[in-house]
Formats: structure tokens, sequence, C-alpha cells
């Protein structure tokens, strides 16, 4: 399994190094409330501009998680300077946006949730730093955020950026389910992109990077290299265009920071990680394909949501390392889209007939000549450790029974009796690869 481990090290250390002081604007008090600013529109390409083939959603989970109206102002705020980029930069060379002013007291806490929220929801963002400056005085504050690229260098790639998605999107056909959907942008993804390795070293051993783009939508998308979170935003943004409800959840796995998606099926709600399904070999490339809660939670760990937190928790304090968090977390129960309990062969016995329907998915897994057979045991019928048990005990080898049904009806090759398992627990799933003679 490829090194993700502390893969939003340095996202999260940008976003607390940033935020606190490290600009020269940051934190300066004013006596007097200064002159309002209206930042003009920001050309932002609308994720409707995709595909006439379904609806997009605007995705508000990060918004309508916030507690306060000044949050909500942040915001607000934010959504309206994000793309209007200026020729100011700040101490830390980053590229600044108009200032929006707040006409209400603003605590850093609060700018801190709201950018937070303000990613989670537009993860088409991808110039987007989670960096900001404020300057506060009496009663009010104002904000700019801070880009990646200069406002000519960002015209450029938005361009580009949008040209990919259109061609991305173009196969999806009319009247697929959301699950083909996802399935489609899921697979895409794998194919497309590689996990960066190279960036993900350095971060695990606390190195800065320059690779900033293989944390974004555009790293993914464009070069083809990204880390967990320039997958997952890229998967966030591509689910919106074509109308699925979906979610970006930070937490930790092996031990290092880490982020995946929560995606809206058909009214319920599952995890999903294309990070950890982008595997060489294909045994693995499901398992993190609309999981719940409990299986999730195996290998991985959810951050806390913000309301939990401590205001140093969350700005870090003087440390400027505050930990990362959540705005709205899921709860996620039911298994109905997995993607083994979709595509799988469903155990539900072992009698003639239950043979003879596992026989006849095997079947199909060798006319398409396949190297794997994934078997979900459904629990309400069968226990899976006793599944394992009845299926390759060398004096029972029940599995024999299906190779028998395919065999019977193969006639250029036959399916190998000897078998290697792959035993997936947490997942109640048993993926057998299969040899062909």
């Amino acid at each position: 399994m490829k090194k993700r481990a502390g893969a939003l090290a340095l996202i999260f250390a940008i976003i607390f190094v940033f935020c606190s002081c490290s600009d020269d604007v940051n934190n300066k008090k004013s006596s007097t409330q200064p002159t309002t600013q209206e930042p003009s529109t920001a050309n932002k390409t609308d994720n409707n501009d995709f595909t006439d083939k379904y609806a997009a959603v605007d995705l508000t989970f990060g918004y309508d998680g916030l507690e306060n109206e000044a949050q909500r102002a942040c915001y607000k705020a934010m959504a309206e300077i994000s793309g209007v980029i200026t020729d100011t930069t700040s101490d830390s060379n980053s590229y600044l946006t108009e200032e929006k002013f707040i006409s209400m007291e603003v605590k850093d806490k609060d700018i801190f949730i709201a950018l937070t929220a303000y990613k989670y929801d537009n993860p088409g963002d991808f110039w987007v730093k989670e960096s900001f400056t404020s300057s506060h005085y009496n009663g009010g504050a104002g904000i700019r955020l801070c880009s990646y690229y200069s406002a000519e260098e960002l015209s450029r790639k938005r361009a580009e950026f949008d040209n990919k998605v259109s061609e991305i999107l173009e196969p999806i056909e009319s009247g697929m389910s959301e699950y083909d959907r996802e399935l489609y942008l899921h697979n895409y993804l794998i194919e497309n992109c590689e996990y960066d390795n190279k960036v993900a070293e350095l971060i695990n051993n606390n190195i800065p990077s320059d690779s900033e783009e293989a944390f974004t939508a555009y790293g993914a998308l464009i070069d083809g290299n990204a880390v967990c979170q320039g997958y997952s935003d890229a998967m966030s943004y591509l689910l919106s265009c074509v109308g699925i409800e979906n979610t970006e959840i930070s937490g930790t796995s092996q031990g290092g920071n880490h982020i995946w998606n929560a995606v809206k099926i058909d009214g319920d709600w599952y995890y999903l990680d294309v990070t950890w399904d982008d595997q060489k070999d294909q045994v693995y490339q499901y398992d993190y394909f609309n999981i719940t809660t409990s299986q999730l939670e195996y290998d991985h760990t959810i951050a806390e949501t913000f309301g939990n937190m401590t205001e140093e928790e969350i700005t870090g304090g003087e440390s400027n390392l505050g930990r990362n968090f959540n705005i709205f977390i899921p709860d996620c129960t039911v298994q109905s889209e997995n993607y083994y309990v979709k595509n799988g062969a469903v155990l539900q016995g072992f009698d003639e007939e239950s043979d003879n329907v596992m026989g006849e998915e095997l079947l199909k897994v060798a006319l398409s000549e396949d190297a794997y057979y994934n078997i979900y045991v459904d629990e309400d019928y069968v226990d899976y450790e006793n599944a394992c048990e009845q299926l390759f005990d060398p004096y029972i080898y029940h599995f024999q029974n299906y190779v028998d049904y395919a065999n019977n009806r193969l006639s250029e090759y036959q399916i190998d009796y000897s078998a290697a398992i792959i035993k997936k627990d947490k997942l109640n799933v048993i993926t057998v690869k299969l040899t062909y003679i």
C-alpha cells in the first residue's frame, strides 16, 4: 500500500503559520473604521457550465455548519473576493485578494473556521490557499485571502482547468445512476492521477515542498500528480458538477494527517477514499468505495468538529500549529451502494440454489478473464469466519462447486481449482485471485 501518512501535514502547517500573523498586514488594529471597499465581481466558472446532462449542486455543508453570524459573514466575504486577485503580495510571497471589510467584531478563530468551511464547499477554487491576512479595528475586521497565482496566471490556469473538467465529464451519459457517475469519476482519477510519493516523503519528514499544486484539484486533474488533498478536492468538485452532494472529511491515518470524501448516494451517506483506492494492484482498488463509518474507522480516525475544540486548538495560539478539524461529519451506516455489495457475488448460504448463483457470478468473471472474484459475505445469512471455512477448508472446499459450475460452461479455458485468497474481514469480503489454464 502506498505511504499516505502525513500527506496533509504541510497544508495545515501552511494554514496555521500563515494565518496567525506571518503576513505584514495581519492583526493590525485601527481605532477608526476604514472605508468599506466592494470588490469587483470575479469571473468564476459555474459548475453547471460543464454538462447539460445533470444539474450541478452547490456544496453548502461547510456554510450550513457555521455556528454564528461572524463566521457566516467571513464566509460570504471570502466568496466575494476569492477570485479577485491583486498585484499586492504578502511577506510569504502569496498574491492577495482584494480586501473585504466586515462591520462586526470578528475573531481570528472565526476566520479560521470560515476559511475551512469555504474550502470544503469550494474544492474547485484550486488557487485559494489555506491562509489569510486580517486587520482588526473597533467593531470590525478586514480579510484578504491568499492565492498561489497572480491574476494573469490564474486566468490561464482556470481556462485549462475548466477545459479539462469538460473533457472528463463529456463521456458521462444521460440517465446514469448516482452510483455509476461516482464510479466513473473514481476510476478516472485512479487511471489518470499518480500519488506524489516524493511530496509525501518530504512532508512525512517535515521538509517543506514547493510542489503546492499536488495539494489541489488542479494538480490532480492537470498535472496528474497529487497527494490526498488533491485527490479529494478533485473528486469533490467533479461530483458536484454531476449533481452529487458530498463533502470532505479531515482526520488521520497511519499516524499522519489525511483527508477523504463523504458522498451522498440515493439519499444515504458513504465514505470514499480515492487516494487509498489508487493502488497498483487492483485487488485493493475498491476497498474504500462507499464504506460505513465503522469500516472506515478500522484504519482512519475522523478529526473532531470545531465546536468541540478550544480557540487555541483551532488557531494554534503562539505556536501557529493548530489542529485540523471538521465542520460537518455525516453518519455512514448503509451498505447498499458499497462497491462489493453492488458488484461482488453475494454469499447467502451453501445450498444448491446459492451454489448456482455464486457459480453464475464466477462464470461472468471468467468470461471476462478477470483476475479477481469478489465474494461479499452477507452476515444476515452467513458468519464471515464460517464462510471462509466452508469455502476454502481443504476437507470442505465449497468453492470447488462454483468452479465446477463455471468450468462446465467454459470451452476455451478453465479455472484452476487452486486459488489464492485475500481476506478483507472489515468489509465482509473475500477476494479470490484466479488462475486460468
